[in-house]
């Protein structure tokens, strides 16, 4: 499909073969589109906004940090700040006080990336975090129309605003680092690997500015989607009490009321099904954009070298081509038979190909610790009045939160 946005050309395509042929089969000829250049203004050069040879070398420093034994060690640190929620949650319980899941969610994250990869309790800094993150996720937004903007460095309003949100988030990544490089032993956690780092050819360690970009991206990309993902998640169970009732069931079946490890994680294929219907019905990264660097042909379309390819998990998860009663929340779709018969990239909340969401390992462990904490002791019931609309930013986020009241069970 092409869509005329402004003085732009955008193609989407969703067909899953044809997804799978951009992002796999012939992602050389791919890069990311013009759409990351605003992106850039937050993470820099990132692991997730880099490309070429630089992408390759972040991509092979950082990979060994989401290794399935690294993982392990991380779980009891993620179900440790949810026990923390959850206790905080019986003061609310007992009062029948409405609670923000979504801004619970992304506290929570937020400090389970923190100290998981990066070795470090922002505790204090989390609501400062969040609100920078909420501004620049609408301003890079904002810059990715298909409108002329002025430079970010004209000193209107909204600039001004973006240059003090960026200002609070790298007072936090740098303070991050700098504490970290002022230790004897770095440690051998993710920001440990890339303090260790050197240079292929010139055995230079990294610049306090490419330490910042790589930071910066593991703090926002790593709590920003699964933040999203566990409110919505919560949203839909708070929706379908028999989804409610079958989670609450192998929960109570599998851990007897102990938490969970991550060595539980396979015998709750529920808990994760709950999780992965949750993302294909609203996937934190939506819409994903590349550009082609030579003219190419998909599905029989001619897609001009330069121009921007969209690709949205958004809709294609929602395609009744492909989906069964496509809107309905179904958790049960993601282990009958017919699932091994859907084609490949039909599915694909975290991406595919070689840049496929280096994270994803974590955040489905994540995840399922986090509501296999939650969901043991509580049921959520939604508050009527208050509205819960999409607001698809650079991530698919709850527009006015999602108001909820935590129940004991």
């Amino acid at each position: 499909m092409k869509i005329s946005v402004g003085n732009r050309f955008l193609h989407l395509v969703d067909d899953p073969a044809y997804i799978r042929y951009v992002l796999q089969g012939n992602a050389r000829n791919y890069r990311k589109s013009v759409n990351y250049e605003p992106l850039k203004l937050v993470i820099g050069e990132g692991l997730l906004s880099s490309e070429g040879l630089s992408w390759r070398r972040q991509r092979r420093l950082i990979q060994p940090a989401f290794h399935r034994s690294k993982l392990e060690t991380l779980a009891s640190v993620i179900v440790e700040e949810t026990e923390a929620v959850s206790a905080r949650w019986a003061g609310r319980a007992a009062t029948q006080e409405p609670l923000n899941v979504a801004a619970e969610m992304t506290g929570l994250a937020l400090r389970a990336v923190s100290r998981a990869l990066l070795g470090s309790d922002i505790r204090k800094e989390t609501h400062k975090i969040s609100e920078a993150q909420t501004f620049l996720n609408r301003y890079v937004d904002f810059r990715m129309g298909g409108f002329i903007h002025l430079s970010p460095h004209v000193p209107t309003p909204r600039n001004l605003r973006f240059k003090r949100a960026l200002a609070d988030l790298d007072s936090v990544v740098y303070g991050i680092i700098d504490k970290r490089m002022g230790r004897n032993d770095v440690g051998d956690d993710l920001l440990g690997m890339l303090l260790e780092a050197r240079d292929e050819q010139t055995g230079e360690a990294m610049t306090r500015r490419q330490l910042r970009d790589e930071v910066a991206t593991i703090l926002l990309a790593g709590h920003e989607t699964t933040a999203n993902a566990l409110s919505w998640t919560c949203y839909l169970l708070a929706h379908d009490k028999r989804a409610e009732y079958n989670l609450h069931q192998e929960l109570d079946g599998t851990l007897r009321g102990r938490a969970p490890a991550f060595a539980d994680l396979d015998d709750l294929p529920y808990t994760r099904a709950v999780f992965e219907e949750a993302l294909r019905l609203y996937p934190p990264a939506w819409v994903i954009s590349r550009k082609p660097v030579e003219d190419d042909v998909v599905g029989g379309y001619r897609i001009p070298a330069g121009s921007t390819v969209l690709l949205s998990p958004y809709v294609t998860h929602r395609h009744p081509r492909l989906w069964a009663n496509p809107e309905a929340f179904d958790p049960e779709r993601f282990y009958q038979a017919s699932a091994r018969d859907r084609p490949a990239y039909a599915y694909f909340p975290f991406g595919g190909g070689p840049r496929k969401c280096i994270g994803n390992g974590f955040a489905m462990m994540e995840a399922r610790l986090v509501l296999a904490t939650l969901a043991q002791r509580y049921r959520l019931r939604l508050v009527q009045d208050r509205p819960v609309e999409i607001e698809p930013l650079v991530t698919l986020r709850p527009k006015y939160g999602i108001f909820a009241t935590p129940e004991e069970r």
